[in-house]
């Protein structure tokens, strides 16, 4: 082969080595490419909230938070899932006769949600326990022999069991009982016995 010995080849390299590029640099980068300018020039257009669901579909996760104040009686759960896990929230209600006291015969316990027979005997231990909480700290508490409760967890489509619902139930039917709503931002999860011994859950490492 040979090399050029011109004076202004030479020059020609050492500019482009302090310009810090050179043609064989470029033509590996794959050459020079240009931008393009796209210039709209009619109305301006407005895309709101409600727009999105078009333009970018729907989301892949649905909101699972729907109370931004969590009233007396309801309290978000943790449930492990395929996904990773989501919230839930756990309802509490008195079961109202037609007297509108909310006695309703006293004592029962309903369950709805599609629950499986473990958490339904979840939701049974956490019954008993807060019954049993509630006279020892409030004796001269009445509200679960005077009133059925119904206990509901939301999503009735979707089946649900385990036992880790347990503290958060207990802690529902507490909150009804009293008439004291709990923290908004808090949620909670794990199996709790029939003496109130709240269990390691499972599900973390997953």
């Amino acid at each position: 082969s040979s090399r050029s010995s011109s004076p202004d080849a030479a020059a020609d390299v050492d500019k482009s080595s302090s310009d810090g590029s050179s043609s064989g640099s470029s033509s590996s980068g794959g050459g020079s490419s240009a931008a393009l300018e796209v210039v709209y020039e009619g109305d301006p257009i407005s895309i709101s909230d409600g727009d999105l669901k078009e333009y970018v579909g729907l989301p892949p996760f649905a909101a699972d938070k729907f109370y931004d104040t969590t009233p007396a009686g309801v309290v978000m759960g943790l449930a492990w899932t395929a996904m990773g896990g989501a919230t839930l929230y756990v309802e509490a209600a008195a079961i109202v006769d037609g007297s509108g006291e909310g006695k309703g015969g006293g004592g029962r316990l309903t369950t709805t949600g599609q629950l499986g027979d473990v958490m339904r005997e979840s939701a049974s231990i956490a019954h008993t326990y807060a019954r049993s909480f509630l006279a020892a700290r409030q004796p001269g508490s009445t509200f679960f022999d005077r009133a059925s409760v119904h206990v509901h967890v939301p999503a009735g489509a979707t089946p649900k069991d385990g036992p880790s619902a347990g503290c958060t139930i207990i802690t529902a039917l507490l909150s009804l009982a009293l008439g004291r709503p709990v923290a908004p931002g808090l949620a909670m999860t794990g199996e709790v016995s029939l003496t109130g011994k709240v269990l390691p859950i499972g599900g973390v490492k997953e």
